[in-house]
């Protein structure tokens, strides 16, 4: 990586609106920290886990509000934009005091880089759907003009489920995820995590089914037994990678980072794209070709069909992408 006179000054931004950003970035930074001085920026609050790292700015940021059925709210979404605070956060940052700016899907500090000329990286998955080799059900243009637009920088780093194209890294496997998998093992219980739905939705369509499942709930602050086979757990609870590993199969949302875990630990995968996320249902599309399911709807029908008729996902030995990561970021000062 060179030698350099001085640490560089590095802003690291974050978007807020979902754990999977926060999961990936908290294991890059510190090994980048290894080599630069950083400062975080996390924009958004709709976050669970700790990001291990102190935060200097805390911004509103702009997030979507989902309904109790998983898909987008645009009203109360357009309720909460609040441009003018953005504006203002934006003019907070110190204009000469960083190196470089790092963005994950983060659109405040990419506009800081731009307006000031500070060189800038944008290192996200959604980035890398802008590729034209990278699966999706169909083009959406509006979705994908808006996502181009949304956080751009002079370079990017596309995360996915393999290298699509020489610009893209294959995913960042937590840890404890890695650790996790040496132990796991098929238990007769099942995981479910999807953030998107209400707990009350979640509870009346698991319990017509006779498996075990334990849900993770991000509105409850200690586990609980709900019923003879709903079990639910809060989100960041220390258990919960080892009952990821342990389950014999999973369900969720088809964001980014916990299907990526689900594919390295070779889990039995069902998903349920979130309405008018069209991430989201570009992801259901590339993970056909690992042998995971998906559906529209959650429905108790196709969970049990699901069950029933589903195999395992092609496990992935994915390799730890983080050095090459922090390489290209380096080289790019």
């Amino acid at each position: 990586m060179g030698s350099r006179n001085a640490r560089l000054k590095i802003l690291f931004a974050i978007q807020g609106t979902g754990n999977g950003h926060i999961a990936r970035s908290r294991e890059i930074i510190p090994r980048l920290a290894k080599y630069a001085d950083i400062d975080v920026l996390v924009s958004g609050y709709q976050y669970q886990l700790d990001i291990r790292h102190p935060v200097t700015y805390a911004f509103k940021g702009v997030s979507f509000v989902f309904g109790e059925k998983g898909e987008i709210d645009y009203w109360k979404t357009l309720a909460r934009l609040d441009l003018r605070q953005a504006h203002k956060d934006l003019r907070s940052l110190p204009k000469k005091k960083y190196d470089l700016v790092v963005s994950d899907f983060e659109p405040i500090s990419a506009r800081f880089a731009e307006k000031y000329g500070i060189p800038s990286v944008h290192i996200s998955h959604e980035i890398a759907l802008l590729s034209p080799q990278s699966p999706r059900p169909g083009w959406d243009i509006l979705a994908e003009l808006v996502i181009s637009l949304y956080a751009p920088c002079d370079k990017t780093i596309g995360i996915h489920y393999k290298k699509y194209d020489a610009t893209m890294v294959t995913p960042i496997i937590r840890d404890k995820i890695r650790k996790a998998r040496e132990k796991k093992n098929n238990n007769e219980y099942y995981l479910a995590y999807l953030h998107a739905f209400s707990d009350e939705r979640l509870i009346s369509v698991f319990s017509k089914t006779k498996e075990r499942w334990i849900i993770v709930s991000k509105y409850i602050k200690r586990p609980k037994q709900i019923n003879k086979n709903i079990f639910m757990l809060p989100v960041g609870h220390e258990s919960y990678e080892d009952i990821f590993a342990g389950a014999r199969g999973v369900c969720f949302n088809t964001g980014f980072q916990a299907t990526a875990e689900a594919l390295f630990l070779g889990k039995k995968l069902y998903t349920v794209p979130q309405r008018g996320q069209h991430e989201q249902q570009c992801n259901a599309e590339a993970l056909k070709e690992f042998g995971a399911w998906s559906s529209k709807k959650l429905k108790a029908d196709y969970v049990r069909e699901w069950i029933a008729e589903g195999k395992p996902t092609k496990q992935q030995d994915y390799s730890d992408p983080i050095p090459e990561i922090v390489e290209r970021i380096l080289d790019f000062t």
